[in-house]
């Protein structure tokens, strides 16, 4: 198993950020969207991995909020390692309250760049796009943690 997850690093950290990222910048953010033409932040993280030859596991975009949460979490306990720094090409976590001070958690994630101080994320309001991790306040304020998918 360690050599398998030594190739994959190995192999991720080789690929060049334009060759991954070609024609991901400015998609359209779509609920459940898994592309050509629209991307959620999973879809799109789930698109860079495939590019870097990385087949990560779907997750079901059930309607109810805290069904797609339990599933969320399920799936990043059971596939995915937490490590201490970024890596290229990890997923990054974040996890804040709805903007209505409700009690439901909300999860969310980009995919950390190879200078591990950017990412690439879509959001609700925003396009696919590439912004910094630590100097924007709610990036920094709800990061839940770095993640390496373990097959």
């Amino acid at each position: 198993m360690e050599k398998i997850r030594s190739q994959i690093t190995d192999h991720r950290s080789q690929l060049s950020e334009r060759e991954v990222l070609k024609g991901l910048i400015g998609k359209p953010y779509l609920a459940g969207g898994r592309g050509p033409q629209a991307f959620d932040c999973l879809g799109l993280h789930m698109e860079i991995q495939l590019r870097a030859g990385i087949e990560c596991p779907e997750i079901a975009t059930p309607e109810d909020p805290a069904e797609w949460e339990a599933l969320f979490i399920e799936t990043l306990h059971n596939h995915y390692c937490k490590w201490q720094r970024p890596m290229p090409w990890c997923p990054v976590v974040f996890r804040f309250r709805d903007v209505d001070g409700d009690r439901q958690m909300h999860w969310h994630l980009g995919t950390v760049l190879p200078d591990t101080r950017k990412m690439i994320t879509t959001t609700q309001d925003a396009k696919s796009h590439i912004c910094t991790i630590h100097n924007n306040p709610l990036w920094t304020a709800t990061l839940e943690g770095y993640y390496r998918y373990m097959p």
